[in-house]
Protein backbone atom coordinates (compact mmCIF):
# COMPACT_ATOMS: atom_id res chain seq x y z
CA UNK A 1 0.00 0.00 0.00
CA UNK A 2 3.14 2.27 1.07
CA UNK A 3 4.18 1.39 -2.55
CA UNK A 4 0.59 2.35 -4.05
CA UNK A 5 0.23 5.85 -2.05
CA UNK A 6 4.09 7.18 -3.68
CA UNK A 7 2.98 7.07 -7.01
CA UNK A 8 2.25 10.88 -8.56
CA UNK A 9 -1.21 12.22 -8.31
CA UNK A 10 -2.05 11.87 -11.42
CA UNK A 11 -1.55 8.14 -11.49
CA UNK A 12 -3.40 7.40 -8.38
CA UNK A 13 -6.69 9.50 -10.44
CA UNK A 14 -6.09 6.89 -13.24
CA UNK A 15 -6.07 4.45 -10.67
CA UNK A 16 -9.03 5.01 -8.30
CA UNK A 17 -11.48 5.32 -11.61
CA UNK A 18 -11.88 1.63 -11.44
CA UNK A 19 -13.21 1.55 -8.48
CA UNK A 20 -17.34 1.88 -8.26
CA UNK A 21 -18.41 5.49 -7.76
CA UNK A 22 -20.76 4.04 -4.87
CA UNK A 23 -17.77 2.97 -2.98
CA UNK A 24 -15.15 4.86 -4.12
CA UNK A 25 -15.33 7.87 -1.38
CA UNK A 26 -16.41 5.25 1.54
CA UNK A 27 -13.22 3.06 0.76
CA UNK A 28 -10.43 5.27 -0.03
CA UNK A 29 -11.05 7.27 3.09
CA UNK A 30 -9.87 4.20 5.41
CA UNK A 31 -6.57 4.28 3.67
CA UNK A 32 -5.00 7.16 3.81
CA UNK A 33 -5.30 11.02 2.86
CA UNK A 34 -3.77 10.84 -0.65
CA UNK A 35 -6.04 8.31 -1.58
CA UNK A 36 -8.49 10.07 -0.43
CA UNK A 37 -7.84 12.75 -2.11
CA UNK A 38 -7.60 11.32 -4.92
CA UNK A 39 -11.44 9.77 -4.88
CA UNK A 40 -12.81 13.42 -4.11
CA UNK A 41 -10.81 14.74 -7.12
CA UNK A 42 -12.14 11.77 -9.75
CA UNK A 43 -15.56 11.77 -8.06
CA UNK A 44 -18.92 13.20 -10.25
CA UNK A 45 -21.14 13.98 -7.29
CA UNK A 46 -24.75 14.04 -8.46
CA UNK A 47 -26.84 15.42 -5.51
CA UNK A 48 -30.46 15.33 -6.06
CA UNK A 49 -33.45 12.85 -6.94
CA UNK A 50 -33.22 12.77 -10.76
CA UNK A 51 -30.58 10.19 -11.16
CA UNK A 52 -30.94 7.18 -9.82
CA UNK A 53 -26.99 6.39 -9.04
CA UNK A 54 -26.65 9.59 -7.40
CA UNK A 55 -24.44 10.02 -4.37
CA UNK A 56 -26.88 11.64 -1.72
CA UNK A 57 -30.60 11.79 -2.36
CA UNK A 58 -31.05 15.29 -0.98
CA UNK A 59 -34.78 15.87 -0.06
CA UNK A 60 -34.82 17.32 3.16
CA UNK A 61 -33.23 20.69 4.90
CA UNK A 62 -31.38 18.26 7.17
CA UNK A 63 -30.04 16.50 4.38
CA UNK A 64 -29.17 19.54 2.58
CA UNK A 65 -26.84 20.66 5.28
CA UNK A 66 -25.35 17.46 5.63
CA UNK A 67 -24.62 18.21 2.40
CA UNK A 68 -23.05 21.49 3.00
CA UNK A 69 -20.90 20.03 5.65
CA UNK A 70 -19.57 17.40 3.10
CA UNK A 71 -18.81 20.24 0.60
CA UNK A 72 -16.77 22.18 3.39
CA UNK A 73 -14.86 19.04 4.59
CA UNK A 74 -13.54 18.20 1.41
CA UNK A 75 -13.70 21.46 -0.34
CA UNK A 76 -10.18 21.15 -1.34
CA UNK A 77 -10.13 18.55 -3.37
CA UNK A 78 -13.47 18.26 -5.06
CA UNK A 79 -13.32 19.12 -8.63
CA UNK A 80 -16.42 18.38 -10.35
CA UNK A 81 -19.92 18.81 -8.89
CA UNK A 82 -23.50 18.95 -9.94
CA UNK A 83 -26.50 19.43 -7.90
CA UNK A 84 -30.51 18.62 -9.53
CA UNK A 85 -33.14 20.07 -7.18
CA UNK A 86 -31.20 21.08 -4.12
CA UNK A 87 -33.49 22.20 -1.72
CA UNK A 88 -32.42 25.27 -0.72
CA UNK A 89 -30.42 28.59 -2.05
CA UNK A 90 -27.23 28.15 -3.06
CA UNK A 91 -25.52 31.30 -2.05
CA UNK A 92 -21.79 30.14 -1.42
CA UNK A 93 -19.81 27.19 -2.26
CA UNK A 94 -16.69 26.47 -0.77
CA UNK A 95 -15.36 24.58 -3.63
CA UNK A 96 -12.63 26.47 -4.70
CA UNK A 97 -10.97 23.60 -6.69
CA UNK A 98 -14.01 23.37 -8.76
CA UNK A 99 -13.34 23.09 -12.72
CA UNK A 100 -16.99 21.67 -13.66
CA UNK A 101 -20.45 23.12 -11.95
CA UNK A 102 -23.72 21.47 -13.18
CA UNK A 103 -26.95 23.25 -11.18
CA UNK A 104 -30.41 21.83 -12.83
CA UNK A 105 -34.01 21.41 -12.01
CA UNK A 106 -35.22 23.24 -8.58
CA UNK A 107 -31.95 24.42 -7.81
CA UNK A 108 -31.99 28.11 -6.80
CA UNK A 109 -28.58 29.98 -7.18
CA UNK A 110 -27.27 33.86 -5.91
CA UNK A 111 -24.40 34.44 -8.81
CA UNK A 112 -23.37 37.74 -7.20
CA UNK A 113 -22.86 39.40 -4.24
CA UNK A 114 -26.10 39.26 -1.97
CA UNK A 115 -27.63 42.90 -0.66
CA UNK A 116 -26.01 41.63 2.53
CA UNK A 117 -22.83 41.43 0.85
CA UNK A 118 -22.35 37.89 1.10
CA UNK A 119 -20.26 36.60 -1.86
CA UNK A 120 -22.23 34.90 -4.56
CA UNK A 121 -21.50 31.27 -5.73
CA UNK A 122 -19.67 32.20 -8.65
CA UNK A 123 -17.27 34.40 -7.12
CA UNK A 124 -15.65 31.55 -4.97
CA UNK A 125 -15.20 29.33 -8.15
CA UNK A 126 -12.60 31.07 -10.27
CA UNK A 127 -11.11 28.15 -11.35
CA UNK A 128 -14.18 26.78 -13.24
CA UNK A 129 -13.68 25.70 -17.13
CA UNK A 130 -17.06 23.94 -17.44
CA UNK A 131 -20.26 25.81 -16.39
CA UNK A 132 -24.03 24.74 -16.80
CA UNK A 133 -26.87 26.55 -15.28
CA UNK A 134 -30.38 25.26 -15.77
CA UNK A 135 -32.11 26.54 -12.62
CA UNK A 136 -33.49 29.77 -10.96
CA UNK A 137 -31.18 32.64 -11.33
CA UNK A 138 -32.30 34.83 -8.19
CA UNK A 139 -30.41 37.83 -8.96
CA UNK A 140 -31.08 38.24 -12.38
CA UNK A 141 -34.41 40.08 -13.42
CA UNK A 142 -35.99 41.99 -16.08
CA UNK A 143 -33.98 45.48 -15.82
CA UNK A 144 -30.71 43.53 -14.28
CA UNK A 145 -28.71 41.50 -16.14
CA UNK A 146 -27.14 37.95 -14.98
CA UNK A 147 -23.76 39.50 -13.53
CA UNK A 148 -20.94 37.74 -12.00
CA UNK A 149 -19.96 35.57 -14.61
CA UNK A 150 -16.89 38.20 -15.25
CA UNK A 151 -14.54 36.15 -12.77
CA UNK A 152 -14.21 33.24 -15.12
CA UNK A 153 -11.64 34.06 -16.61
CA UNK A 154 -10.52 30.30 -17.35
CA UNK A 155 -14.37 29.49 -18.47
CA UNK A 156 -14.59 27.22 -21.68
CA UNK A 157 -18.05 26.17 -21.87
CA UNK A 158 -20.95 28.13 -20.59
CA UNK A 159 -24.66 26.96 -20.87
CA UNK A 160 -27.09 29.57 -19.21
CA UNK A 161 -30.78 28.38 -19.36
CA UNK A 162 -32.15 29.65 -16.68
CA UNK A 163 -35.79 28.52 -15.06
CA UNK A 164 -38.14 30.32 -13.44
CA UNK A 165 -40.54 33.26 -13.81
CA UNK A 166 -39.90 36.30 -15.43
CA UNK A 167 -36.69 34.85 -17.32
CA UNK A 168 -37.88 35.68 -20.80
CA UNK A 169 -37.64 38.98 -19.65
CA UNK A 170 -34.10 39.01 -18.09
CA UNK A 171 -31.95 41.15 -20.05
CA UNK A 172 -28.85 38.75 -20.99
CA UNK A 173 -25.79 38.94 -19.52
CA UNK A 174 -23.83 42.15 -18.21
CA UNK A 175 -21.77 43.60 -20.79
CA UNK A 176 -18.75 43.41 -18.26
CA UNK A 177 -19.11 39.19 -18.82
CA UNK A 178 -18.31 37.91 -22.17
CA UNK A 179 -14.84 40.62 -23.18
CA UNK A 180 -13.43 38.81 -20.06
CA UNK A 181 -14.39 34.74 -21.18
CA UNK A 182 -11.50 35.01 -23.58
CA UNK A 183 -11.07 31.30 -23.87
CA UNK A 184 -14.54 30.66 -24.46
CA UNK A 185 -14.85 27.74 -26.60
CA UNK A 186 -18.80 26.66 -26.28
CA UNK A 187 -21.86 29.43 -25.09
CA UNK A 188 -25.52 28.22 -24.97
CA UNK A 189 -27.28 31.09 -23.77
CA UNK A 190 -31.41 31.26 -23.54
CA UNK A 191 -31.24 35.21 -24.07
CA UNK A 192 -28.88 37.80 -24.87
CA UNK A 193 -29.37 41.40 -25.41
CA UNK A 194 -28.12 43.53 -28.40
CA UNK A 195 -25.07 44.95 -26.73
CA UNK A 196 -24.17 41.12 -25.93
CA UNK A 197 -24.92 40.37 -29.62
CA UNK A 198 -22.16 43.13 -30.73
CA UNK A 199 -19.72 41.74 -28.22
CA UNK A 200 -19.71 37.85 -29.92
CA UNK A 201 -17.08 39.00 -32.93
CA UNK A 202 -14.28 39.23 -29.93
CA UNK A 203 -14.67 35.68 -28.41
CA UNK A 204 -12.04 34.77 -31.06
CA UNK A 205 -11.60 31.02 -29.53
CA UNK A 206 -15.66 30.28 -29.77
CA UNK A 207 -16.18 27.04 -31.96
CA UNK A 208 -19.89 26.23 -30.61
CA UNK A 209 -22.47 28.96 -30.35
CA UNK A 210 -26.62 28.19 -29.33
CA UNK A 211 -28.80 31.52 -29.78
CA UNK A 212 -31.70 30.03 -28.44
CA UNK A 213 -33.79 33.63 -27.51
CA UNK A 214 -33.15 37.24 -28.60
CA UNK A 215 -33.87 39.69 -26.52
CA UNK A 216 -34.97 42.34 -29.18
CA UNK A 217 -37.83 43.31 -30.57
CA UNK A 218 -36.56 42.36 -34.19
CA UNK A 219 -34.77 39.46 -35.56
CA UNK A 220 -30.98 38.41 -35.76
CA UNK A 221 -29.48 39.77 -38.51
CA UNK A 222 -26.69 42.35 -40.05
CA UNK A 223 -29.93 44.60 -41.23
CA UNK A 224 -31.01 44.82 -37.94
CA UNK A 225 -27.81 44.76 -35.47
CA UNK A 226 -25.08 46.94 -37.48
CA UNK A 227 -21.88 46.17 -36.38
CA UNK A 228 -23.04 42.39 -35.52
CA UNK A 229 -20.04 39.89 -36.64
CA UNK A 230 -19.23 36.30 -35.52
CA UNK A 231 -15.84 34.88 -34.54
CA UNK A 232 -14.24 33.00 -37.56
CA UNK A 233 -13.68 30.16 -35.21
CA UNK A 234 -17.29 28.64 -34.57
CA UNK A 235 -17.64 25.08 -36.31
CA UNK A 236 -21.37 24.66 -34.91
CA UNK A 237 -23.99 27.63 -34.90
CA UNK A 238 -27.84 27.20 -34.19
CA UNK A 239 -30.40 29.83 -34.36
CA UNK A 240 -33.16 28.92 -32.00
CA UNK A 241 -34.52 32.23 -32.31
CA UNK A 242 -36.01 34.53 -35.66
CA UNK A 243 -33.20 35.46 -38.22
CA UNK A 244 -33.14 37.30 -41.27
CA UNK A 245 -32.28 35.09 -44.32
CA UNK A 246 -28.97 37.83 -44.94
CA UNK A 247 -27.22 36.75 -41.30
CA UNK A 248 -26.21 33.29 -43.05
CA UNK A 249 -23.71 36.50 -44.92
CA UNK A 250 -21.90 36.66 -41.50
CA UNK A 251 -21.33 32.94 -40.63
CA UNK A 252 -17.48 31.89 -41.34
CA UNK A 253 -16.88 29.78 -44.61
CA UNK A 254 -15.69 27.20 -42.31
CA UNK A 255 -19.01 25.98 -40.61
CA UNK A 256 -19.47 22.67 -40.02
CA UNK A 257 -22.82 22.56 -38.11
CA UNK A 258 -25.63 24.39 -38.85
CA UNK A 259 -29.01 24.16 -36.89
CA UNK A 260 -31.35 26.71 -37.67
CA UNK A 261 -34.90 26.03 -35.64
CA UNK A 262 -36.78 29.38 -35.86
CA UNK A 263 -39.03 31.64 -38.42
CA UNK A 264 -36.04 32.93 -41.19
CA UNK A 265 -37.74 36.05 -42.23
CA UNK A 266 -37.10 37.15 -46.18
CA UNK A 267 -36.31 35.84 -49.59
CA UNK A 268 -34.87 32.25 -49.91
CA UNK A 269 -33.57 33.53 -53.77
CA UNK A 270 -31.56 35.66 -55.01
CA UNK A 271 -28.36 37.97 -54.24
CA UNK A 272 -27.52 38.16 -50.17
CA UNK A 273 -30.90 35.48 -49.77
CA UNK A 274 -31.10 32.65 -47.42
CA UNK A 275 -30.14 30.03 -50.27
CA UNK A 276 -27.58 32.47 -51.70
CA UNK A 277 -25.11 32.61 -48.78
CA UNK A 278 -25.95 28.98 -47.40
CA UNK A 279 -23.68 28.09 -50.84
CA UNK A 280 -21.10 29.47 -49.03
CA UNK A 281 -20.75 26.88 -46.72
CA UNK A 282 -18.59 24.73 -48.32
CA UNK A 283 -17.79 22.69 -45.33
CA UNK A 284 -20.87 21.76 -43.81
CA UNK A 285 -21.27 18.35 -42.53
CA UNK A 286 -24.46 18.40 -40.55
CA UNK A 287 -27.56 20.92 -41.94
CA UNK A 288 -31.00 21.27 -39.77
CA UNK A 289 -33.95 23.34 -41.15
CA UNK A 290 -37.13 24.19 -39.46
CA UNK A 291 -37.84 27.56 -41.02
CA UNK A 292 -41.44 27.17 -39.43
CA UNK A 293 -43.24 28.72 -42.24
CA UNK A 294 -40.72 32.40 -42.19
CA UNK A 295 -39.18 31.94 -45.31
CA UNK A 296 -40.21 32.42 -48.75
CA UNK A 297 -39.64 29.83 -50.60
CA UNK A 298 -39.15 30.34 -54.52
CA UNK A 299 -40.26 28.48 -57.10
CA UNK A 300 -38.12 25.04 -58.12
CA UNK A 301 -34.49 26.63 -59.92
CA UNK A 302 -31.20 25.68 -59.53
CA UNK A 303 -30.93 28.07 -56.32
CA UNK A 304 -32.27 25.01 -54.21
CA UNK A 305 -28.75 23.28 -55.05
CA UNK A 306 -27.27 24.76 -51.60
CA UNK A 307 -29.12 22.89 -49.98
CA UNK A 308 -26.51 20.33 -51.17
CA UNK A 309 -23.65 22.32 -51.85
CA UNK A 310 -21.24 20.94 -49.39
CA UNK A 311 -19.67 17.79 -50.43
CA UNK A 312 -19.13 16.88 -46.64
CA UNK A 313 -22.53 16.66 -46.10
CA UNK A 314 -23.20 13.86 -43.14
CA UNK A 315 -27.09 14.83 -42.60
CA UNK A 316 -29.54 16.81 -43.90
CA UNK A 317 -32.91 17.59 -42.24
CA UNK A 318 -35.20 20.02 -43.62
CA UNK A 319 -38.81 20.18 -41.75
CA UNK A 320 -41.34 22.35 -42.75
CA UNK A 321 -40.56 23.85 -45.47
CA UNK A 322 -42.83 24.68 -48.53
CA UNK A 323 -40.95 23.27 -51.37
CA UNK A 324 -42.18 23.15 -54.79
CA UNK A 325 -42.97 20.23 -57.30
CA UNK A 326 -39.41 19.62 -59.48
CA UNK A 327 -37.49 20.51 -56.28
CA UNK A 328 -35.93 16.95 -55.91
CA UNK A 329 -33.58 16.97 -59.44
CA UNK A 330 -32.12 20.51 -58.30
CA UNK A 331 -31.31 19.58 -54.80
CA UNK A 332 -29.61 16.39 -55.97
CA UNK A 333 -28.60 17.86 -59.05
CA UNK A 334 -26.81 15.75 -61.76
CA UNK A 335 -23.00 15.21 -61.34
CA UNK A 336 -23.69 16.09 -57.47
CA UNK A 337 -21.91 13.40 -55.32
CA UNK A 338 -22.22 12.67 -51.63
CA UNK A 339 -20.91 10.21 -50.42
CA UNK A 340 -20.50 11.05 -46.87
CA UNK A 341 -24.59 11.97 -46.67
CA UNK A 342 -26.24 8.74 -44.79
CA UNK A 343 -28.99 10.58 -42.77
CA UNK A 344 -31.60 12.41 -44.59
CA UNK A 345 -34.90 13.92 -43.75
CA UNK A 346 -37.41 15.98 -45.68
CA UNK A 347 -40.17 16.42 -43.00
CA UNK A 348 -43.07 18.91 -45.42
CA UNK A 349 -45.18 21.68 -44.32
CA UNK A 350 -48.80 19.96 -43.71
CA UNK A 351 -48.21 18.01 -46.74
CA UNK A 352 -47.36 20.95 -49.27
CA UNK A 353 -44.08 18.96 -50.59
CA UNK A 354 -44.54 17.71 -54.00
CA UNK A 355 -44.20 13.69 -53.50
CA UNK A 356 -41.11 12.06 -54.56
CA UNK A 357 -41.59 10.90 -58.69
CA UNK A 358 -39.43 8.17 -60.53
CA UNK A 359 -36.94 10.89 -62.05
CA UNK A 360 -36.42 12.46 -58.91
CA UNK A 361 -35.51 9.25 -56.72
CA UNK A 362 -33.43 8.20 -59.39
CA UNK A 363 -31.43 11.77 -58.71
CA UNK A 364 -31.11 10.85 -55.11
CA UNK A 365 -29.89 7.21 -55.51
CA UNK A 366 -26.93 8.63 -57.61
CA UNK A 367 -26.35 11.58 -55.55
CA UNK A 368 -26.36 9.40 -52.42
CA UNK A 369 -24.81 5.91 -52.50
CA UNK A 370 -24.52 5.29 -49.22
CA UNK A 371 -27.19 6.73 -47.45
CA UNK A 372 -28.25 4.50 -44.61
CA UNK A 373 -31.42 6.22 -43.13
CA UNK A 374 -34.07 8.06 -44.72
CA UNK A 375 -36.70 9.70 -42.91
CA UNK A 376 -40.21 11.59 -44.20
CA UNK A 377 -39.46 10.56 -47.34
CA UNK A 378 -43.25 11.40 -49.39
CA UNK A 379 -43.88 8.61 -52.71
CA UNK A 380 -45.89 8.48 -55.75
CA UNK A 381 -47.56 5.00 -55.79
CA UNK A 382 -45.50 2.88 -58.29
CA UNK A 383 -42.77 0.24 -58.44
CA UNK A 384 -40.02 2.90 -59.41
CA UNK A 385 -39.11 2.74 -55.42
CA UNK A 386 -37.28 -0.50 -56.02
CA UNK A 387 -34.61 1.64 -57.35
CA UNK A 388 -33.50 1.95 -53.37
CA UNK A 389 -32.12 -1.31 -53.60
CA UNK A 390 -29.15 0.39 -55.51
CA UNK A 391 -28.49 1.65 -52.14
CA UNK A 392 -26.91 -0.94 -50.34
CA UNK A 393 -26.27 0.86 -47.29
CA UNK A 394 -29.93 1.55 -46.25
CA UNK A 395 -31.48 -0.39 -43.52
CA UNK A 396 -34.36 2.71 -41.87
CA UNK A 397 -36.37 4.08 -43.96
CA UNK A 398 -39.68 6.17 -43.39
CA UNK A 399 -42.39 6.53 -45.94
CA UNK A 400 -45.49 8.53 -46.71
CA UNK A 401 -48.12 7.99 -49.36
CA UNK A 402 -51.00 10.25 -50.34
CA UNK A 403 -54.46 8.53 -50.62
CA UNK A 404 -54.93 6.85 -53.95
CA UNK A 405 -56.26 3.36 -55.14
CA UNK A 406 -55.08 0.23 -53.68
CA UNK A 407 -53.77 -1.28 -56.49
CA UNK A 408 -51.26 1.34 -57.17
CA UNK A 409 -50.26 1.40 -53.16
CA UNK A 410 -50.24 -2.36 -53.56
CA UNK A 411 -47.57 -2.17 -56.42
CA UNK A 412 -45.72 0.36 -54.81
CA UNK A 413 -45.15 -1.54 -51.57
CA UNK A 414 -44.12 -4.04 -53.32
CA UNK A 415 -41.37 -2.08 -54.87
CA UNK A 416 -40.17 -1.29 -51.14
CA UNK A 417 -40.41 -5.26 -50.01
CA UNK A 418 -38.16 -5.36 -53.23
CA UNK A 419 -35.10 -3.71 -50.87
CA UNK A 420 -34.30 -6.38 -48.96
CA UNK A 421 -31.42 -4.97 -46.50
CA UNK A 422 -34.35 -3.00 -45.09
CA UNK A 423 -34.36 -3.75 -41.11
CA UNK A 424 -36.58 -0.87 -40.27
CA UNK A 425 -39.61 0.23 -42.11
CA UNK A 426 -42.34 2.72 -41.18
CA UNK A 427 -45.38 3.63 -43.55
CA UNK A 428 -47.90 6.25 -43.80
CA UNK A 429 -50.80 5.66 -45.31
CA UNK A 430 -53.71 7.41 -46.25
CA UNK A 431 -55.46 5.11 -48.47
CA UNK A 432 -59.02 4.08 -48.13
CA UNK A 433 -60.04 0.42 -47.93
CA UNK A 434 -56.44 -0.78 -47.43
CA UNK A 435 -56.72 -3.54 -45.23
CA UNK A 436 -53.19 -4.29 -42.43
CA UNK A 437 -54.20 -8.21 -44.12
CA UNK A 438 -53.11 -7.03 -46.97
CA UNK A 439 -49.80 -5.61 -45.66
CA UNK A 440 -48.41 -9.05 -44.25
CA UNK A 441 -47.26 -10.60 -46.99
CA UNK A 442 -45.33 -8.17 -47.94
CA UNK A 443 -43.29 -9.25 -44.76
CA UNK A 444 -42.56 -12.52 -46.21
CA UNK A 445 -41.57 -10.91 -50.07
CA UNK A 446 -38.60 -9.80 -48.05
CA UNK A 447 -37.34 -12.52 -47.70
CA UNK A 448 -37.04 -12.24 -43.84
CA UNK A 449 -34.81 -9.70 -44.20
CA UNK A 450 -37.02 -7.58 -42.67
CA UNK A 451 -37.19 -7.48 -38.85
CA UNK A 452 -40.21 -5.24 -38.00
CA UNK A 453 -42.79 -3.31 -39.89
CA UNK A 454 -44.01 -0.77 -37.66
CA UNK A 455 -46.00 2.35 -37.51
CA UNK A 456 -48.67 1.64 -40.61
CA UNK A 457 -51.64 3.90 -40.65
CA UNK A 458 -54.08 2.18 -43.21
CA UNK A 459 -57.88 3.35 -43.47
CA UNK A 460 -60.12 0.27 -43.45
Amino acid sequence: MSRLTSLPDEVLKIIVHYIPPKDRLSNCCLVNRRLHAAAVAVEDLVLGPMDADAAINVSTPTQAQAVKTWLENNRHYLTRLQMHDFPQVLQQLPCHNLVELVLTGMCSVQLGPAKSGQLGVIQGCTKLTHLELSCRVLDATASVPVAGLSCLVHLQHLDMQPRGVGWPGINGLSVATLPCLQHLTALDVKNLSVDNMLQLGGLTALQELWLRAFRSSHAVGPSSIPGLVLPPSLKQLGFMSHVYADVLSLVPTGLQDLTIDCAVMGPAEGPGSFLYNLARLQHLTELYIDTRQGLLWPRAGPAYSALTASSSLKSLCVKNAELPEGVWQRVFCAGRHLPHLTYLCFDALDGETAAWDAGALASLVNSCPNLREMRMLPLQPGRYVSQLQQLTALTRLNVLYEECDVPSLQSSLEGVAAVTQLRDLSACLETYGLSRALLLPLTHRARGQWRRLYGVNACA
